[in-house]
């Protein structure tokens, strides 16, 4: 019985235990399930974050705007990361509001077309006519700008109607002499229809004859342009100042030989397999416009005899219509015609030969595309200069201010003007003692530029009212860089010294190409350097308004966002090929891709592009666009279709003296650039496309563009003190603006899409829930 009870009493403690024990594994399972349920919770979560994060870079990629819109609607619901969500939601917010003060400019330029029209009708002064008129043809331009279809607002009736009164009005002006009038409405006119190049002709045909009298009669220039201002309510321009305006030095050296070579060259190189006879009648007509242009006749009196002029004008016409008439023109013709040029100008108007060969061969060059350009003897070092990424000066930036008197707007880091002292909002009024006083900016720098090593003499007025003085400094001229890689924020007054990170919370870089010069690539890995000693996870890389530059320097960026192996089976490793019209298409050797060991083919990356990207900012946007799209680069490229030009100039020398540096040249179309999917992005009469389109449009209004440089280019700039310190941070514009204030919708779009591929570090990452929150957007 003792037995019994013990085991009783042992199987009763081991039932008791094993209810406790039941109960605790009961406990024990019931926190395994919660624990599995959390985990799968936040398995749930993250796959939901990596999905959403996948699904917004798709959307971009494939151009989705609907798709991206709603994912960003449901970025609340889908990351983790309260960062990431703040901004997404702060983009929603801004893109919501852009539709609707979209659609208020929409209405807002309607209502102002419909007022220049009545504006116009009430008018009885020719002035009032075409003021009315140009505001009219400006709010057109804004609806056009705005407008998802671009056609439907040019068959719009009002906007008829105002492009036939404007059409009307310039013609007038033209036929009274009033130059100014005519190119400013032609001017809005094609701007209105440039893709269909409606008023090309008329705009062309002002440009030509303004260029004449600036160059031929720089008085009588002076002059319209300050009657126009006075007509307009303005004040009337400062009197006329004659340095930097020499006619004779502008024609001087030119030679009938120089004026041959550069129309042979044309003739056998031009992309478009052009014409010699085009050439030739295109070069009399420009003659022809030089005698008919009465605003001429005061600088050269002879034109103002009617017989004379008659008898030139009367030998063009049938020269022109002989060779119109002539089966072909070879090189005995080139030289029979300028030949007879000079005869007949002798014998008629007496122009100074070189005046008559330098407007022969501009007008010649009109028969081909803008950037062929002969560069006369006159031109060639300014334009050796800006071809360059240094020359020699003193480093300072300068513009004419609203009174068109000389400013500086910084004098640059390091460089003589700085160390001389010079400071920003000083007025230049002279160089080595001769006013400069209203002339042009490219006579300013010409006579401030100069040999290394030789002193020139700056007298700037320094202060307002009473503290007004002027101050002379003697600066010895020396080698200026020029920069073209900047970043986000200037740290110092450096050049160089920037803050390149535009959120270091999630590793993102953020690059801006101004051009391409000789140290772009050099200056360019030294920011990446310094990016990826800070965590560098993804880049902004921002093109919109680079005009361009070298083509050298263009493949060198491209290389570094490729995979080299990867991009050998996409498209043989190139980065641009080119294409003329001439014979069978074929052009120059390809462009390839250089070996370049960086981490951008494997980062996210942002390539921002607007109509402000020209050239090889182009070639770069489009080559990465064509790679990430064959997987050989992560990027996607944001904003609006760039300017397209796309087409290759040489630099030939036209001087028949062999035996030194050429004194004149010409730069000459030869080709066309095609990108390594194929695309041409040329601007071409008569091609329905142009430019590199983005993988996804984000438009911004005209005053959102404008505002957002103004604000970049003022953070650019530090306008140092007396001492050369810049101003404290507080007191410096902050980039940081076109985020936080909606500014700059294509900046804003690229930060999100690049924090949804990176992972928050620091204090951000703790925030998230869950111990991996840092794993996952």
């Amino acid at each position: 019985m003792r037995h019994t009870r013990t085991s009783r009493g042992v199987l009763g403690a081991t039932a008791g235990l094993m209810a406790v024990l039941g109960l605790a594994l009961a406990a024990s399972h019931a926190q395994a399930i919660q624990s599995g349920q959390r985990a799968q919770d936040q398995a749930r979560q993250v796959s939901s974050a990596e999905s959403w994060s996948q699904s917004l870079w798709a959307a971009a990629s494939r151009g989705d705007k609907a798709a991206f819109t709603d994912l960003l609607g449901r970025a609340g619901d889908s990351v983790r990361d309260p960062l990431l969500a703040d901004l997404a939601n702060s983009l929603t917010q801004s893109l919501e509001a852009h539709k609707i003060k979209r659609q208020e400019k929409v209405d807002e330029h309607r209502e102002k077309l419909s007022e220049a029209l009545a504006s116009y009708r009430e008018a009885t002064e020719p002035f009032d006519r075409e003021k009315a008129l140009a505001d009219g043809l400006s709010a057109a331009i804004s609806l056009h700008m705005l407008a998802d279809d671009k056609a439907a607002v040019l068959q719009d009736r009002a906007v008829v109607d105002l492009t036939a009164l404007a059409k009307a009005q310039a013609l007038h002006a033209e036929s009274q002499g009033r130059w100014y009038a005519a190119a400013d409405l032609f001017e809005r006119l094609h701007a209105l229809y440039e893709d269909e190049n409606t008023f090309l002709d008329d705009r062309t045909r002002q440009i030509k004859r303004l260029s004449l009298i600036a160059l031929y009669a720089p008085e009588r220039n002076h002059a319209l342009r300050s009657a126009r201002l006075v007509e307009a309510g303005e004040d009337a321009l400062p009197p006329y100042n004659p340095v930097g305006e020499s006619v004779s030095e502008r024609i001087e050296d030119i030679e009938p030989l120089m004026l041959m070579y550069a129309i042979f060259n044309a003739d056998r190189h031009h992309v478009s397999g052009s014409n010699l006879k085009d050439l030739l009648v295109s070069g009399l007509r420009g003659l022809r416009l030089v005698a008919e242009t009465t605003d001429l006749y005061d600088a050269y009196p002879q034109l103002a005899d009617a017989s004379r002029r008659t008898r030139f004008v009367e030998w063009l016409a049938s020269k022109a219509a002989d060779l119109e008439r002539a089966r072909i023109a070879n090189e005995n013709t080139l030289r029979e015609v300028i030949t007879e040029v000079q005869s007949w100008n002798r014998q008629t108007i007496g122009l100074p030969d070189a005046l008559v060969l330098r407007v022969f061969g501009d007008g010649a060059m009109r028969a081909l595309d803008e950037y062929t350009e002969i560069i006369w003897p006159y031109d060639v070092r300014q334009f050796e200069r800006s071809t360059r990424g240094n020359f020699s000066g003193i480093g300072v930036s300068i513009q004419l201010n609203a009174q068109r008197r000389v400013e500086v707007v910084t004098p640059l880091d390091g460089t003589p003007a700085q160390r001389a002292g010079v400071r920003a909002r000083d007025i230049i009024k002279a160089v080595n003692g001769e006013d400069i006083s209203n002339i042009s900016l490219n006579s300013t720098v010409d006579k401030i530029t100069g040999p290394k090593g030789t002193p020139v003499v700056i007298t700037v007025e320094r202060g307002e009212g009473d503290n007004k003085q002027d101050i002379d400094f003697t600066i010895v001229r020396d080698t200026v860089e020029l920069k073209t890689v900047k970043g986000w924020e200037r740290i110092d007054g450096t050049e160089d010294n920037w803050n390149w990170m535009i959120d270091p919370v999630h590793g993102i870089g953020y690059v801006r190409l101004t051009g391409f010069n000789e140290a772009t690539s050099g200056d360019f890995d030294k920011a990446l350097g310094e990016m990826r000693k800070q965590g560098l996870q993804a880049l902004v890389l921002d093109l919109r308004f680079n005009r361009g530059g070298l083509l050298d320097q263009a493949v060198e960026i491209t290389s570094r966002f490729v995979d080299f192996t990867a991009s050998r089976r996409a498209y043989g490793q190139v980065v641009v090929s080119t294409r003329n019209d001439r014979t069978d298409g074929n052009g120059m050797p390809a462009e390839r891709l250089i070996r370049r060991d960086t981490p951008l083919p494997k980062l996210p990356v942002v390539v921002l592009i607007n109509e402000g990207s020209a050239s090889a900012s182009e070639i770069v946007a489009g080559a990465i666009q064509d790679y990430a799209r064959a997987s050989a680069a992560n990027a996607v490229v944001l904003g609006q279709t760039s300017y397209g030009k796309g087409s290759v100039q040489n630099v030939l020398p036209i001087d028949p003296d062999r035996r030194s540096a050429p004194r004149a040249l010409m730069k000459l179309t030869t080709q066309y650039y095609v990108l390594p999917g194929g695309r041409m992005i040329h601007r071409v009469p008569g091609k329905p496309t142009h430019g590199v389109r983005p993988d996804m449009d984000v438009a911004m209004l005209p005053e959102q563009v404008a505002e957002s440089l103004m604000l970049r280019q003022q953070a650019d700039v530090l306008v140092l003190d007396e001492h050369g310190n810049p101003p404290p941070k507080d007191d410096r514009p902050d980039p940081s603006r076109l985020i936080d204030e909606g500014l700059d919708l294509q900046l804003h779009t690229a930060l999100v899409l690049l924090q949804s591929q990176t992972k928050p570090s620091g204090a951000a990452a703790a925030m998230l829930p869950g111990k991996d929150a840092n794993r996952t957007p």
